[in-house]
């Protein structure tokens, strides 16, 4: 596809989060977080003195991950790390860099991350203080599921069942070294690998073709008395598939993924990562800010179901000349136009719509074109019923602007809430409501960080929808016949949420 220049982003300041939302997708030949916008709540610091704290997620280094096995034969590294930068205060601190407020009692911190089980249990991680580690490499499968003790033929830890078979531990092993850990993104500068005192388990049940898991993990370094927990909870929750688009007839041009909105019950584990000694720790009235790198990669292939699935059973290499793969034919066209009644189901999930990317005109304040483009995200919706839960054969449309908030922060996918007429008059959220994609045609939107910082001014940019189709086997509005061909699935995004938790640890300094 032809791209004209891109509008650049206002470079907002650096948010501080008391919740950062993440979502993580696993391709076939990567990972986007795709759906869901990051979000934030509460203020930049938090306090009800004496208690002060803040947090800051200064970056994350992308949001992607490599769904293949982390080495090959040859041993050769698939993929890199990926990194989150944060920072920990015990004061709130002023536009000037000064204390403003301080916490009167000692503090302890938590990171804690909650992800879907098929991502955590393929998931190496470990933290540094931005030079040197301060802890080993933990591989939470490791800990998670029964292993077998390195042999002379294996120098480290592999699964007691073969990988598509692994049964949860009903009784956590009961200690495990780190050194026999296989090294994936080992930062071994400062730290040394330890024993690990094990507690607890996970059982796993199915019914209806959902699996269920219960059950909590511990960790606890011999040396270092960090502590790892790891909590099995089932959620149901929403999560997206995405499927390769292309021009018909021209493979090369490639389009932006459309992906397919899904909701369904899966096995979620919340980690609560604590540091031993007083790396995670703030002594009362005493000022500090302390820095962390949090480091995440794909250990092994994940074999999930949902991935290479054609979007038409005859495009589908394993079918016969009738398009019939095991007897079954499908045409998963269907799924973009909700009939009244009734629901979809993909591989055990219910569809509640779809979304996709695309490339839209900017404007400046007077709506005077600026020859440059940004790119929105179109979603649609299918209406539900209250009290049935099933389509009422309406979608709702929605939109969001797909920018980075910084230079060096990866896409952050943010509503657009704003929209005008030609005149410059604001159209209100109760007319939004009924809108067709054609009547958004006529309007323009805008959104928080769509400063036009190329040409020095603070005003904010707007979007057009002129030409924009909602329908993603069309690329643009003035196609009268589908243009587009859906291949098959690429990605898989999560809802995954990353934050700190600070407990107090003492009352020295009065009463919380």
């Amino acid at each position: 596809m032809k791209k004209n220049s891109t509008k650049k982003t206002k470079k907002l300041p650096v948010l501080t989060y008391l919740c950062y939302l993440l979502v993580v997708s696993i391709l076939f030949t990567g990972v986007t977080f795709s759906r869901y916008s990051t979000a934030t709540s509460g203020d930049l610091s938090a306090g009800i003195s004496p208690f002060v704290i803040s947090y800051e997620i200064d970056n994350v280094s992308s949001n992607t991950y490599t769904n293949a096995n982390f080495w090959l034969n040859s041993g050769t590294r698939q993929g890199t790390p990926r990194t989150i930068r944060f920072t920990l205060r015990n004061y709130e601190e002023g536009a000037d860099g000064s204390v403003l407020r301080m916490s009167d009692v000692d503090l302890q911190a938590t990171l804690r991350l909650y992800l879907p089980a098929e991502f955590a249990d393929n998931l190496v991680l470990q933290l540094t203080d931005g030079t040197r580690a301060v802890t080993p490499q933990y591989i939470l499968g490791n800990m998670i599921y029964q292993v077998n003790k390195p042999t002379t033929e294996t120098g480290y830890y592999t699964y007691a069942e073969p990988f598509d078979y692994r049964m949860y531990a009903e009784n956590g092993t009961e200690t495990l070294n780190t050194a026999y850990f296989r090294d994936y993104i080992a930062v071994n500068d400062g730290m040394n690998d330890e024993q690990l005192t094990m507690q607890g388990g996970f059982t796993s049940s199915e019914e209806g073709g959902v699996t269920s898991l219960e059950g909590t993990v511990t960790a606890t370094g011999q040396t270092s008395r960090t502590t790892i927990s790891i909590t099995a909870s089932n959620s149901v929750t929403q999560y997206s598939l995405g499927f390769g688009r292309n021009e018909s007839g021209n493979s090369s041009n490639i389009y932006p993924q459309l992906f397919l909105d899904l909701e369904k019950q899966v096995p979620f584990y919340t980690v609560d990562i604590v540091l031993g000694g007083d790396a995670f720790s703030f002594s009362a009235n005493e000022p500090a800010e302390k820095q962390f790198v949090l480091y995440l990669t794909l250990a092994e292939n994940i074999p999930s179901a949902d991935y290479n699935r054609y979007w038409k059973s005859e495009d589908d290499p394993q079918s016969d000349d009738s398009g019939a793969v095991n007897g079954d034919t499908w045409d998963y066209t269907d799924f973009l136009k909700p009939t009244a009644g009734g629901l979809y189901d993909f591989n055990g999930a219910t569809v509640t719509g779809y979304h996709f990317d695309a490339d839209a005109q900017t404007v400046s304040a007077d709506h005077t074109s600026l020859n440059d483009t940004t790119q929105v995200r179109i979603q649609k919706t299918f209406e539900r019923d209250a009290q049935t839960g099933n389509y009422t054969g309406n979608s709702i449309l929605s939109f969001h602007h797909v920018a980075p908030i910084s230079e060096s922060v990866v896409n952050y996918v943010h509503p657009i809430s704003e929209f005008y007429n030609g005149d410059r008059t604001e159209v209100t959220p109760d007319q939004l409501e009924s809108y067709t994609m054609e009547q958004y045609h006529d309007l323009f939107g805008v959104c928080s960080n769509l400063a036009d910082v190329s040409s020095g001014s603070s005003e904010y940019y707007r979007i057009s929808f002129a030409g924009l189709s909602d329908f993603p086997l069309r690329s643009s509005a003035a196609r009268e016949q589908d243009d587009l061909t859906i291949t098959y699935s690429l990605s898989k995004s999560y809802l995954t949420q990353v934050n700190v938790v600070f407990t107090q640890t003492s009352l020295s300094g009065g009463v919380a």
